[in-house]
């Protein structure tokens, strides 16, 4: 995926953040009562107003679902997203749809750990350097979601 379409991919994400969270409103964020209509996954609210501790009840706008599309990317805020690697991006991408699929925070915060371990393991040089590029540590954010999912 290029740069581009990963910032196209998260202005939709952050649309539809959006608008379930509209939803999820508009049904007293009674789970029971929210009828979806469309085929794509959709957000869990819960999870994802826990991971940037915003009480559920706040309004929110685009730019704040831009925002918090970003955090739970692992970025502090939507600028340092857009001038991210792609590699960084696609890192990015894999936390948000492990958030979106409600994915406990916990998991996704031992699999960043479980990453730097294995690139520290991997790309450890004699005097104790790590170097690794974006891509190898995307690499690997591949590998052990894989793991953890499958």
């Amino acid at each position: 995926m290029t740069k581009l379409n990963h910032i196209n991919y998260f202005k939709q994400q952050a649309k539809l953040l959006l608008k379930d969270y509209k939803l999820s409103k508009e049904n007293d964020f009674d789970k029971s009562k929210i009828i979806l209509d469309e085929a794509q996954e959709h957000f869990d609210i819960d999870n994802v107003f826990a991971k940037v501790n915003k009480e559920k009840d706040s309004n929110i706008t685009l730019m704040n679902a831009q925002h918090i599309i970003a955090k739970i990317s692992g970025f502090d805020n939507w600028n340092e997203l857009l001038h991210s690697s792609e590699a960084q991006m696609g890192i990015g991408a894999l936390k948000l749809n492990a958030y979106k699929i409600g994915m406990d925070p916990n998991i996704i915060s031992a699999a960043g750990m479980l990453v730097e371990h294995e690139l520290f393991a991997e790309f450890v040089d004699d005097k104790g350097n790590v170097n690794y590029t974006d891509e190898d540590e995307l690499d690997m954010w591949k590998s052990v979601m894989e793991r953890l999912l499958f």
